[in-house]
């Protein structure tokens, strides 16, 4: 896939796969890092669920809000709203901190 798009030469790319089921999309987040020549299966990717929810957004042709489940078992919730220009896009998901659970919202 890195030959094929052309995106060899880069220092890190990352893919995310997404798997539907009846009630939820599962997303796949794999990153390849050129340095070491390693892939990592990603517990969670913010990026990317935000990524996904502008994709389905831009395929839909609408708004749209998602919880996607993330291969930690957790889930990121994602807004994506249509712009004339482009998308504005929110995240938001429980984090462990010290073992506290906090509820963040992250704004691009």
């Amino acid at each position: 896939m890195l030959s094929k798009y052309g995106v060899i030469d880069n220092l890190a790319n990352g893919v995310m796969f997404m798997q539907r089921t009846s009630d939820t999309i599962k997303i796949h987040p794999v990153v390849w890092v050129k340095n070491t020549d390693t892939l990592f299966y990603e517990t969670a990717c913010g990026s990317g669920s935000i990524a996904v929810g502008v994709a389905i957004s831009n395929i839909l042709n609408k708004d749209v809000c998602l919880s996607l489940l993330q291969p930690s078992g957790k889930y990121i919730d994602v807004k994506s709203i249509c712009l004339q220009d482009g998308y504005k896009v929110s995240i938001s998901g429980v984090v462990e901190k010290n073992n506290k659970r906090r509820k963040i919202k992250w704004k691009y």
